[in-house]
């Protein structure tokens, strides 16, 4: 009997020289572990993360692809990322929006669990989907870059966040940690004009309005650009045809994406004319040949002189071989006028 138990002891001893000769075979199937190296996900909801983990990548609080909705303002400290975060006002709701692809993401803070201002009580929607709270106050740190919420388990695609604060307690957004293997995307879907074509006189302009989707994009800057700037160019909401005719192409893009739109812009001559026949005083009548616009202008001079405006009105006439020519009318030399309206040939 003695002999057996001491075979038992032999045995067990000599396992437990062989487990302490190779400390990894005792742990060989655990899985989470990592030898040598942090597991990839052994961060918990309120530990402090100054850096993403392997697997990971971050994008600081101001990255323009984030949408801040309400009132915000910046939070400095050392502990943060980058050493600020966007901090939320406590006097209404405000959220937070943005776009990813990946299966995975983290949401970064300041925390500060003996802070009663924090709100422990934020929304979080996914994919339009309500996905329950965040609690901005998790755990026991007090400084910036704390993980106070992570889901790792959706499907690898496009995902849409929204994180809503409805308390009169403040929010910080210090970064977003997505998959490495993902990308923080623009929070914008498309932009259209409310023209895709048209047709400006020389020297005219014609509104032209662009529209970025969703209503509250994340960036809603544009660049506006013209093919040819002697033809047409955008300048405060219209296209301002120049005095060369042809066709240009304006085009709208959303700044730092490669999202855009373009309205095609063909400028013409004014084919609207008149002959504008001015009898003088002595009964002698000088006729001009001019634009729609400037038969307008002359009538409109004439009723302003009367006694207050200027007393004289020039015409531009070509007369070789000289450069400019400039013929005057003076108001209280002109008996009468007449102004025949026609279309030019194209």
């Amino acid at each position: 009997m003695k002999k057996k138990i001491s075979l038992v002891l032999s045995i067990i001893l000599a396992f437990t020289f062989f487990s302490f000769l190779n400390p990894t075979s005792a742990r060989a199937e655990n899985k989470d572990v990592v030898v040598g190296e942090k597991n990839l996900n052994s961060t918990n909801l309120g530990d402090q993360l100054l850096q993403p983990e392997k697997g990971w990548k971050r994008y600081d609080d101001s990255n323009i692809n984030i949408n801040y909705i309400g009132n915000w303002k910046k939070f400095n400290h050392e502990s943060l990322y980058n050493k600020s975060s966007n901090e939320s006002d406590t006097s209404k709701t405000n959220k937070v929006k943005f776009k990813f692809s990946g299966n995975k993401f983290r949401i970064i803070s300041w925390n500060s669990n003996t802070d009663s201002n924090i709100s422990s009580e934020a929304k979080i929607n996914i994919d339009n989907e309500k996905s329950g709270k965040i609690n901005f106050k998790v755990g026991t740190v007090i400084q910036g870059s704390v993980l106070v919420y992570q889901n790792l388990e959706l499907d690898n695609k496009e995902h849409i966040v929204e994180i809503i604060n409805e308390s009169n307690k403040y929010i910080s957004i210090d970064a977003i940690d997505i998959d490495e293997n993902g990308e923080l995307k623009p929070y914008v879907d498309s932009i259209t004009l409310d023209k895709t074509s048209i047709s400006v006189i020389a020297g005219k302009t014609e509104s032209l309005t662009a529209m970025v989707k969703p209503d509250d994009a994340t960036n809603k800057e544009i660049e506006w650009s013209s093919s040819d700037k002697d033809i047409a160019e955008y300048k405060d909401g219209k296209v301002v045809a120049g005095k060369k005719i042809g066709h240009a192409t304006i085009t709208a893009k959303v700044k730092g994406i490669d999202l855009k739109a373009t309205c095609e812009v063909n400028v013409t001559e004014d084919r609207n004319k008149a002959i504008l026949a001015i009898t003088m005083v002595n009964g002698i009548t000088k006729e001009y040949d001019v634009s729609a616009d400037e038969a307008a202008a002359f009538e409109k001079w004439f009723d302003s002189s009367n006694g207050k405006g200027q007393l004289r009105y020039g015409f531009n006439k070509k007369i070789n071989p000289y450069k400019q020519v400039k013929e005057y009318v003076v108001f209280d030399k002109i008996a009468s006028f007449e102004i025949r309206s026609y279309e030019a040939d194209k």
